[in-house]
């Protein structure tokens, strides 16, 4: 008699009535596996909360992680639920937005590809639809490189499945270092670089296993001229920058000692100039993110000085 894996799923809410039935319905009604939700609300006005009462009386499966404090960020309510998340009788864990509907197979083809691939962590790509009828086929590259995690995470979180016991490390890390680790815009990218600091593995399934939702209210959504525009906004900023110091200094409270890593931070550091540029450009290249068309366009940003 096979054993079924035991997920638990944290969702963050914040003003989701309009889709939050949907969603939680997909995720109880994963096939294959025993789930379990945390949610946790960042003080929502609308009707959220009430729909999560009525759930959590009808399905013990549903537990409401309260809290007297909003974090005003999705990552801060992520946080908050990775931080209380209590995994004796767990096997995996997955995060949930509040909008999305997932595929009956979403959680076990992730855990399908982990036990295939030895690995420590796993995303999928998403099929992104609007209100009008369209919809597109996000996905990631699945060839990792040496620093990617410095630039990027790895896809949506509302895809990633982690087995416990990884899970569990970026829950210590994340304690031990919260001071630092919370400044992180998003808490996908967090995990994703926590997981390939301490020399996991992850793996990238190509198929779409959730429907990702798009509306006004996404932190960034499908790519396309709105995403590219809030990207370009965001590096020019140096919001950017920003968060590739944090990826550097979680990599030295984690130990990690790279050769790569130093140069990186000593080009981050440097004065703006010619031979700056050109050194950034040739790092990008090498050790940057997975996508080659990714590459080559934050080459061209720090070509003209924009990464500083």
């Amino acid at each position: 008699m096979s054993i079924r894996p035991r997920i638990l799923v944290l969702m963050a809410t914040f003003n989701g009535a309009p889709w939050l039935e949907e969603q939680i319905e997909s995720v109880l009604s994963q096939q294959g596996v025993d789930i379990s939700i945390n949610v946790r609300d960042d003080g929502s006005t609308d009707s959220t909360m009430g729909i999560l009462e009525e759930k959590a009386k009808s399905d013990s499966r549903v537990r409401i992680i309260h809290s007297d404090f909003a974090t005003s960020s999705a990552a801060g309510n992520f946080y908050q639920l990775i931080l209380s998340a209590q995994l004796q009788e767990v096997d995996y864990v997955a995060f949930s937005d509040q909008d999305d509907i997932w595929h009956q197979d979403k959680l076990s083809k992730g855990v399908a590809w982990l036990a295939q691939e030895k690995a420590d962590g796993y995303s999928c790509a998403v099929n992104a639809f609007w209100a009008d009828g369209r919809q597109k086929v996000l996905s990631q590259s699945p060839r990792t490189r040496a620093m990617d995690f410095i630039f990027e995470g790895a896809g949506q979180g509302c895809t990633f499945v982690l087995p416990a016991a990884n899970f569990r490390n970026v829950q210590k890390q994340l304690r031990a270092n919260f001071k630092i680790f919370s400044q992180f815009h998003y808490h996908d990218w967090l995990t994703y670089l926590i997981v390939r600091t301490n020399g996991g593995k992850w793996v990238f399934d190509q198929v779409p296993h959730m429907e990702y939702r798009q509306h006004g209210g996404n932190e960034i959504g499908a790519r396309g001229l709105q995403g590219v525009k809030k990207r370009m906004q965001l590096i020019s900023s140096g919001w950017y920058t920003k968060q590739m110091r944090l990826a550097l200094t979680a990599c030295d409270l984690m130990a990690r000692q790279d050769h790569s890593l130093g140069l990186m931070s000593k080009l981050l550091e440097e004065k703006d100039g010619l031979w700056r540029r050109l050194r950034f450009c040739l790092y990008m290249m090498k050790y940057g993110r997975r996508r080659f068309t990714d590459r080559i366009f934050l080459s061209s940003i720090a070509a003209v000085g924009l990464l500083r």
